[in-house]
């Protein structure tokens, strides 16, 4: 895959905190009851989920939390998908890990994208038609397949945003202290945020870099299983472990300006340059 990075597709929400054990998605699984009807991905296509027996499709709409009724269903996992929307592999969003994901990129060589997959709500209105799915950070409407009419707007898993502040972020390979969105270039700094001061969630990386500290360049995994038997290559080179994980707005800050991206579990401030 293209820098070895999952394009989450979503610029809204989510979760990678449950990765981060800190976060809000970690308390937002939290509050799953057991008695929420299990509804299921359809392998083939992703836009498309089965709930109470009944095949439902993802529509491109989306509504705000204010007009969600009643939690009935979940989901609960992280979809690893194709160009085309085929499922390769699904993991549970409460046993997820940095590594897991991470190795995804290796098992996974056409793996595009990981969509994140949470809660089933009625519409408020009972004059709305279908389901409710958070889906990539969204509260996405979806009807009976066998309604879906061609002028409908189906959900845009593999939807590129043309805003030059939008879109994913992946680490810079040519500098691990670095995320590129675009043609921009974040700088990550010492610097973090609490989580009160998180905003929205605007993508995930899941991805972990051992790079050297001079250089900035990522550590080939040949190298780091080399024995260093003299520790003379130690001496010379000083190195760094980072876990990426989610990125989010800061409140009250342009994300033209800075954004905050979770580094080895804490929120820390990323600079446009």
């Amino acid at each position: 895959m293209k820098n070895r990075a999952f394009t989450l597709i979503l610029s809204a929400t989510v979760i990678f905190g449950l990765l981060c054990g800190c976060s809000s998605l970690n308390q937002k699984t939290e509050l799953y009851p057991n008695d929420k009807e299990k509804c299921t991905l359809h392998s083939d296509n992703v836009t498309q989920f089965t709930y109470q027996d009944k095949s439902y499709t993802i529509l491109n709409n989306t509504v705000a939390e204010r007009e969600l009724g009643s939690w009935v269903g979940s989901i609960k996992k992280f979809a690893v998908v194709d160009a085309k929307g085929r499922i390769l592999l699904q993991q549970d969003t409460d046993t997820a890990s940095f590594m897991t994901l991470a190795d995804i990129a290796d098992t996974e060589p056409n793996a595009t994208a990981v969509i994140p997959f949470l809660n089933v709500y009625e519409p408020k209105s009972s004059t709305e038609k279908g389901v409710i799915v958070d889906a990539n950070g969204e509260f996405h409407q979806a009807i009976y397949t066998e309604t879906v009419k061609t002028s409908d707007q189906i959900f845009h898993f593999d939807q590129k945003q043309s805003d030059p502040f939008s879109g994913s972020f992946t680490v810079n390979p040519r500098d691990c202290t670095q995320l590129l969105r675009a043609n921009n270039v974040y700088q990550i700094t010492d610097q973090t945020v609490s989580e009160d001061q998180i905003g929205e969630y605007l993508d995930i990386i899941a991805q972990s870099f051992v790079f050297d500290k001079k250089t900035k360049l990522k550590i080939p995994a040949e190298d780091l299983s080399k024995i260093d038997w003299d520790g003379k290559d130690s001496e010379k080179q000083k190195r760094e472990s980072w876990s990426y994980g989610e990125v989010y707005a800061i409140q009250n800050t342009n994300t033209a300006k800075s954004v905050a991206v979770v580094i080895n579990s804490e929120y820390r401030i990323a600079v446009c340059l």
